[in-house]
């Protein structure tokens, strides 16, 4: 990195806290309008162990891939970071553990 990038960077962090607040807030709006669509997993929030700074809120859906085109329908961009066939490690109840490690997949 040189200089000019570093002091950017340094410029930038001053605004990180503001920025994910903003992201918080942002959340929260998404787990109050889920909720409660059986179709759709969502993440584990926020709690005494783990926070998240939210640069991505990921769900889980079996037919992400028509989740995909309905959104981009509505003008909503959407991601995949993980291809649907690799499985995912997950606890007795379906959710992905904290204490497990995991791993995104770009191409």
């Amino acid at each position: 990195m040189n200089d000019i990038a570093a002091s950017i960077g340094l410029v930038q962090l001053k605004k990180l806290p503001k920025l994910n607040e903003r992201r918080k807030q942002i959340v929260l709006r998404y787990f109050e309008c889920l909720d409660g669509i059986p179709e759709i997993e969502l993440p584990l929030q926020d709690d005494e162990v783990f926070r998240s700074a939210w640069h991505i809120f990921h769900i889980k859906c079996e037919r992400r891939d028509d989740l995909s085109v309905y959104l981009s329908d509505k003008g909503i961009a959407t991601g995949s970071t993980i291809p649907q066939s690799i499985p995912i490690a997950a606890t007795a109840t379906g959710r992905a553990s904290r204490q497990q490690k995991s791993c995104s997949i770009e191409f």
